[in-house]
């Protein structure tokens, strides 16, 4: 078995990988906590729920050589592990409620999280799910919310971010794993909005005391004794910022492309065109997982779940597309999950030891990939060689569909205006030998009388 590095941090019992599956290998510390998570079926009802990934223990015939005699759980796997700064701003926000609304089910059973780590909830599809089981503690009476501070920068804080200031917290977020301090967004919002009662209430108040404990290195008088928080009080803070987070404004964020599936040049012939080029891919190669590439608002992706494909990744640089396709994956409960990516500067290995968060290469495990009007946004709109990006495509699937545009196209036209034409080696002829050194080109088809054309590769 394989550890997943990004375990480590939880001393009770580590993440491993082996043949496809995830298993939790509890260590000495954690017996006991075992012992109470199995005898209370706290895990069972968090499950049938809907708030847990699917977690049992597993058989020990069933278990990889070597690990027959120890404590272990097995998890379902998720599709595709992705990250907060990855994510829309209502992914964030589904995630915060999904983790509140835990929080309540759980001290309603006498138990409660140990820590509010954004990480520990990943997406399937659309929907929210929470996977690490050993956070679950039992609840004692004066027990407070330890991870309070570390809920308001992983969720609160990119949410009051975005919504006041209409700037996506993407890459904020990822420039600090621990989320958004309190005191930066102080920094960043006005004086009126500092006194708006929910900042005021989360962000100033509790700034204000600690500087004034820190100040007077009396900290008795800053932090709440156990024996005198009930676990009353304990709910109303989780059920206050419940609502506030139901009711945070949506950002209004500036984007050219969130209004693309409409407003693009194709008309309706060259659209089908495309699409039947798409489905045929789809239905002739039997994927499993594929990832679009410059997915928009999603209109491809769920193309592809209508034809076969089980479950899509879509990615795209614009935080209202995102948001978009979020909701189009929400509303029709699609497989189908879009983060947030800018090709040219992709999540990177971070964390401890560079091995705690993969970054998107080191994820990218996908059967195919579309790649539909997107190549000239890198070798045209950020100068990237065109081999450098055929390189870079065929890493993360060898097979897939990439739509190549010609310098004839409008929306070419307007992107060598405003540069010049200083790519002499960008045509189609030039783009194809180039692909045949990494992928064999399987067939070339032509989008109507737009000049476009798709391209099928295979390196298998």
């Amino acid at each position: 078995m394989n550890i997943i590095d990004g375990s480590f941090r939880d001393p009770q019992g580590h993440v491993y990988t082996s043949e496809g599956r995830i298993f939790r290998v509890i260590s000495k510390s954690g017996e006991s906590k075992f012992n109470i998570l199995n005898n209370s079926l706290i895990l069972e009802k968090s499950i049938n729920s809907g708030y847990l990934v699917k977690t049992w223990i597993p058989r020990k015939d069933q278990l990889p050589s070597g690990y027959q005699d120890k404590l272990i759980y097995e998890h379902q796997k998720i599709p595709y592990i992705s990250y907060p700064y990855e994510w829309s701003f209502s992914q964030l926000k589904e995630a915060a409620l999904h983790h509140l609304n835990y929080q309540i089910f759980l001290l309603a059973n006498n138990f409660h999280l140990n820590d509010s780590s954004s990480f520990n909830i990943q997406f399937i599809g659309a929907e929210s799910v929470f996977i690490d089981s050993l956070s679950i503690t039992p609840y004692k009476e004066g027990d407070f919310w330890y991870g309070q501070k570390q809920f308001l920068e992983q969720f609160l804080n990119p949410l009051f971010f975005s919504s006041y200031k209409n700037i996506p917290f993407n890459n904020f977020y990822r420039g600090n794993l621990d989320g958004i301090k309190s005191i930066e967004i102080l920094k960043i919002l006005n004086f009126f909005q500092k006194f708006i009662p929910k900042i005021f209430l989360y962000l100033y108040l509790p700034y204000l005391l600690e500087r004034g404990a820190k100040k007077t290195l009396n900290f008795d008088n800053y932090f709440l004794k156990k024996n005198k928080f009930k676990k009353n009080n304990y709910l109303w803070i989780l059920k206050n910022l419940k609502k506030i987070i139901e009711n945070i404004r949506l950002p209004n964020f500036d984007s050219y492309w969130e209004n693309y599936e409409i407003t693009s040049s194709y008309d309706q012939i060259n659209l089908d065109i495309k699409s039947s080029i798409v489905k045929k891919f789809i239905k002739d190669n039997k994927i499993n997982i594929i990832a679009d590439l410059g997915c928009n608002t999603g209109h491809y992706s769920e193309l592809c779940l209508n034809n076969g494909c089980q479950y899509v990744v879509g990615f795209d640089s614009d935080a209202a597309s995102i948001e978009k396709s979020y909701v189009r994956s929400k509303n029709k409960k699609l497989n189908f999950l879009p983060l947030m990516l800018d090709a040219t500067n992709p999540s990177v290995n971070s964390g401890w030891f560079e091995k705690e968060r993969q970054g998107f290469l080191k994820r990218s495990k996908f059967d195919a990939l579309l790649a539909l009007a997107f190549e000239h946004h890198l070798i045209i709109g950020k100068n990237v060689p065109i081999e450098s990006f055929i390189r870079w495509l065929t890493s993360i699937s060898c097979k897939g569909l990439v739509e190549f545009i010609p310098k004839t196209d409008n929306m070419i036209k307007i992107m060598l205006n405003l540069k010049g034409d200083i790519f002499p080696d960008y045509n189609e002829d030039n783009f194809i030998n180039i692909m045949k050194k990494y992928v064999k080109i399987i067939k070339i088809q032509e989008i109507g009388n737009t000049g476009r054309k798709v391209i099928e590769f295979d390196g298998n």
